[in-house]
């Protein structure tokens, strides 16, 4: 008899009733024969539906005696239930496994420690109360339904169990993934209109499971890239890709690895705004908290841009950084994955499709190939050797190796990124207004879209439209637009900042200090950015209204510059303020063997001298045209006091004439 479970019955009733029905259990299961017919005839004679008492039985087989008893009249104290609170306490504190935490539970149990339910000695009570309570917990003793497989199974039924575990261990970051989700759509559920291309984009930091190498470079190293998604299409309309490799640090000599930063970012969503554009209402950036976000400075900086300032917004996830219960140190500031879930998911896409090339390292460490190690070494050796002896970096191209360049996996990856984004065979939420029509006139020929029909009579109309007819399941479809057509059929709404408008992205500490040297131009070099290049601007910016301004040499001005596509080839210059004054250009360089580049180069430079010294001959024109008419004047008078083409005595005459009388001799010589 468990006397212990009956002691949970409160009322005395109730447990007569159980006593009663815990007795035709027993008859039920010690029976031989047709036991289902047994169970009929005891249901009949309790008179219990014959379903009712065979979930009875079975809940009895599963929890004894409480299984037969309302549960409205089962004391709380001393329950499962309360140990299985003590229970969540010690598996969510241990910071390993669930196993372990139930070892300490039970270690603190035997050692006396009081719980919810009081202590070991309770226990033995309640299940034993006819035996006396030992001196000590014996060794190994396990209440009823405490075996570590049963705590178990009750906390399945718990649906915040595992969150909670993953809180108290790991973190919110890993518990957001057992919360409620945001569900958001692309269609409007009261007009029934798709979300605008260009309206929100989403960016985010990648970094590629591939090695590769490249010149100047040492060793291998992943790609590293900023993407930007356009959510309406999902088309992935931003990539700034970087080496990721080592330098050593000059102030610790640590080996350092070069990541992304904050500029990178900076620069790379100035260049979206400015080069890619936006939708003509406004877009909202959704960001994070680490390397992919714009702080509140510049977010300031970028408001107050005129007119486009209003239209540029942003938008992150909360910190996931709050512990689980007061008493915990608080985590590392993090973003929510979810919050900008069409990254994730492109890039798991874009990951997939480019496992196939030479380097994949996997997606994590359980996923490394066994050999990967022992190809990266030798690799590595082969690389190191090269810089050793000094060899010039064309000897990569011809080495075998089993890697890409940095600059052939950016070739190969963008031919796959450009098929996934032609791709049509996609399940896009929202999609149902981003389809096309199509037909074919035969199932050999390919499709075409109906549009190609506003090219013809309509004669071959009619004639396509009668072909369709006679068998449409073959030769007539809706599909689904695939990324890039419903981005393209969007950019016609797309707007984009001035260039000019570049500083207010930055953060004012991305400024270079920089001086207008003598040949008034402006330089500097970077070796994170333009590594072994020297950085020359012409000292000549170009401001609002498109009028051009010369520098001074020796003047100083704050520069910021873009080390993404054609945007490198612009220096911003500011104020002391940081206002704005214009562009300059990157200074045209010729190579010696261009003889063309050259002569274009030189001829630039004429026209510099040219437009430099017009103004100055403009303020001395009359002064050099009396200079002039004095130079002329002496040499006529020379050229004529010099001839002899009168006789002796005539000379005479016009020697005396000249000292006597000067006007008239050189009336007499411009005579004759």
């Amino acid at each position: 008899m468990e006397y212990s479970d009956y002691e949970m019955i409160s009322d005395f009733d109730e447990r007569m009733r159980v006593s009663r029905l815990d007795a035709r259990m027993r008859e039920i299961a010690g029976a031989s024969g047709n036991v289902m017919q047994l169970r009929a005839i005891i249901a009949r004679q309790e008179g219990i539906p014959l379903k009712t008492f065979e979930r009875m039985y079975y809940a009895w087989r599963e929890h004894g005696v409480l299984g037969l008893a309302d549960g409205r009249k089962v004391k709380k104290h001393g329950s499962l239930h309360q140990a299985l609170d003590d229970f969540k306490r010690y598996i969510e504190l241990d910071k390993n496994t669930s196993k372990g935490g139930y070892d300490a539970f039970m270690r603190d149990f035997r050692a006396g420690v009081a719980f919810q339910f009081g202590t070991w000695r309770d226990m033995w009570r309640a299940q034993f109360p006819y035996e006396e309570v030992p001196e000590m917990c014996p060794a190994g003793w396990i209440p009823k339904g405490w075996t570590y497989g049963n705590l178990m199974k009750m906390l399945d039924k718990d649906p915040a169990h595992l969150m909670n575990i993953a809180w108290n261990r790991q973190g919110q970051f890993a518990a957001s993934k057992y919360t409620l989700s945001v569900i958001r759509s692309r269609v409007d559920p009261k007009t029934g209109k798709n979300l605008p291309v260009g309206a929100i984009y989403q960016a985010d930091d990648v970094w590629h499971n591939i090695n590769v190498f490249a010149p100047g470079v040492k060793g291998l190293f992943q790609p590293l890239e900023f993407a930007f998604y356009d959510v309406a299409s999902a088309f992935k309309m931003g990539s700034f890709m970087k080496p990721r490799f080592n330098r050593v640090d000059e102030k610790t000599g640590r080996v350092k690895g070069e990541n992304l930063n904050e500029f990178q970012f900076r620069s790379a969503l100035a260049f979206v705004c400015i080069r890619t554009g936006f939708h003509r209402d406004g877009v909202r950036f959704i960001l994070e908290r680490g390397t992919t976000a714009i702080r509140e400075n510049v977010q300031r900086r970028i408001a107050g841009i005129p007119y486009w300032g209003q239209k540029i917004h942003f938008e992150a996830s909360g910190r996931m950084n709050t512990p689980a219960h007061k008493g915990m140190f608080i985590g590392n500031a993090g973003g929510n994955p979810r919050f900008k879930s069409l990254c994730e998911g492109s890039h798991n896409i874009l990951h997939n499709a480019s496992a196939s090339l030479l380097g994949n390292r996997g997606r994590d460490a359980a996923h490394y190939h066994e050999s990967a190690a022992a190809q990266e070494k030798y690799a590595e050796g082969v690389l190191a050797k090269v810089d050793d002896l000094k060899l010039p970096e064309d000897i990569l191209k011809i080495l075998e190796l089993p890697y890409l360049t940095f600059d052939q996996f950016r070739q190969a990856f963008a031919a796959i990124e450009d098929a996934v984004m032609d791709r049509r065979d996609h399940r896009l939420e929202g999609w149902q207004n981003n389809q096309i029509q199509e037909f074919r006139l035969s199932e050999s020929s390919p499709w075409l879209p109906v549009s190609a029909l506003e090219g013809m009579t309509d004669a071959e109309k009619l004639a396509v439209r009668a072909v369709v007819r006679q068998n449409p399941e073959a030769l007539a479809r809706m599909e689904n637009m695939s990324r890039k057509e419903v981005w393209r059929r969007g950019l016609c709404d797309l707007v984009r900042v001035p260039a000019i408008e570049y500083p207010a992205f930055m953060d004012p500490r991305d400024a270079k200090i920089l001086k207008v040297a003598q040949d008034r131009t402006i330089s500097f070099t970077d070796k994170d950015y333009f590594p072994g290049e020297k950085r020359v601007f012409v000292a000549q910016y170009v401001d609002r209204a498109g009028i051009p301004h010369w520098l001074t040499p020796g003047t100083e001005v704050r520069a910021y510059f873009c080390p993404w596509g054609d945007l490198s080839e612009k220096l911003w210059l500011c104020d002391e303020n940081d206002n704005v004054l214009g562009i300059a250009q990157l200074a045209t360089r010729a190579f010696w063997g261009d003889q063309e580049a050259i002569r274009k180069a030189a001829g630039e430079k004429f026209r510099d001298i040219a437009m430099m010294t017009a103004p100055m001959k403009a303020r001395h024109v009359s002064d050099a045209a009396e200079q002039t008419a004095k130079l002329a004047w002496n040499k006529v008078v020379l050229e004529a006091a010099e001839a002899r083409q009168f006789g002796g005595g005539a000379a005479t005459t016009r020697e005396r004439t000249l000292k006597a009388d000067p006007s008239q001799f050189l009336r007499d010589v411009m005579v004759h």
